[in-house]
């Protein structure tokens, strides 16, 4: 078999996409693997896409979490694993996600037009363009930053921050441990999540009542299957002091570098990622 790993892209998340895709080429030792990133070499990538088997696509965000390049693959009738091209449309939508989650009774925090509010991007993740802003203020500075960025603007939830991943195994759709995430700052920012000197705490599994780590588990895998997401997926949560669990948004191409939470919680519930790969490969 004869993999390729395509990556980059044109976001603020090409850094980590890259990072998550040199992560996975080397955990590949049962198969032979060239990695591709777009759009540098999107074009040599199609010259030469015959010569594949099936591609792993490791772009976080717009370019590859949109359907985008699931798009690419499927004109040319290129196996992929992970989500198909509407699954990662609406994923990465967190307007359209919220609709949908919102419309089977799980909540998720209202859009506002009142300050402080919570920002951030309505496509992409990585908490690129996120920030808790006090005022108009600040908020027509982020604006002002992001000129390209479609911002969406919600009520503050004070609580504790939870993500949950989905796996697919064996025929088996499944969550992973419970992930409580700690951040050093007012969120779980870029800062947080990827750089080493400001990384959050991350436990795995979380320190919650039974009954609460079973529902956030229920809640993430009810929003894998709303969304026919596959292989993988991971949600983010807020938890407030009253237990009530507010949804925030769902991954369907999750982090993968070395500090990313799916291989925490695989690791965590026993669960080779190696292995993974290797059968969804094999078994598409």
């Amino acid at each position: 078999m004869k993999i390729a790993i395509i990556t980059g892209g044109e976001t603020g998340e090409r850094e980590i996409s890259i990072k998550s895709a040199q992560n996975v080429a080397n955990l590949i030792d049962f198969a032979e693997t060239e990695t591709f990133v777009f759009p540098e070499k999107k074009e040599l990538f199609l010259s030469s896409a015959t010569g594949f088997n099936v591609v792993i696509p490791m772009i976080h965000g717009a370019g590859g979490e949109d359907g985008s390049l699931q798009t690419i693959l499927e004109n040319i009738n290129m196996p992929y694993i992970f989500s198909g091209i509407q699954t990662h449309q609406i994923g990465i939508d967190k307007v359209k996600t919220k609709e949908l989650v919102i419309a089977i009774d799980i909540i998720s925090p209202k859009e506002t037009a009142d300050f402080p509010a919570f920002v951030k991007p309505r496509f992409g993740g990585s908490s690129v363009a996120s920030k808790l802003c006090a005022s108009q203020e600040e908020f027509n500075n982020l604006l002002n930053e992001n000129l390209d960025i479609e911002l969406i603007i919600e009520e503050p939830i004070k609580g504790r921050e939870f993500t949950v991943g989905i796996v697919e195994q064996n025929g088996k759709t499944f969550p992973l441990p419970v992930v409580e995430i700690i951040p050093k700052g007012a969120f779980f920012d870029f800062e947080n999540k990827y750089n080493p000197e400001k990384l959050a705490t991350e436990v795995c599994p979380a320190e919650i009542p039974e009954d609460l780590s079973k529902e956030l588990q229920r809640q993430a895998l009810v929003v894998h299957t709303l969304l026919k997401a596959r292989h993988l997926s991971r949600s983010d949560f807020i938890v407030t002091p009253e237990a009530n669990i507010y949804f925030l948004e769902t991954n369907t191409i999750p982090g993968m570098t070395d500090t990313s939470l799916i291989p925490k919680m695989l690791k965590q519930e026993g669960l080779s990622l190696k292995e993974l790969l290797k059968e969804w490969c094999f078994n598409l």
